[in-house]
């Protein structure tokens, strides 16, 4: 496992999302300890990885990668 810089920004729990350390060796990964340990009221967001926007969910990580999770939303 790779250690990466993870941030979750604007989603209603965000204070309990900020995890500076943590392992994982893909994106899927990043979303599986998310979903699993922080009940987020969207499951549609952007993921950035190193400031570029990520599809690849098997996009392999590199170490001191940072992965910023951000909830899409709509609104007038």
């Amino acid at each position: 496992m790779v250690k990466i810089k993870l941030r979750v920004i604007g989603f209603q729990r965000e204070e309990v999302i900020k995890e500076n350390l943590f392992d994982a060796k893909n994106i899927a990964e990043v979303i599986q300890h998310i979903e699993l340990n922080y009940p987020l009221e969207s499951h549609n967001f952007k993921i950035l990885l190193n400031g570029i926007n990520v599809d690849d969910m098997l996009k392999t990580l590199q170490d001191d990668d940072e992965v910023v999770i951000i909830p899409i939303v709509s609104g007038g």
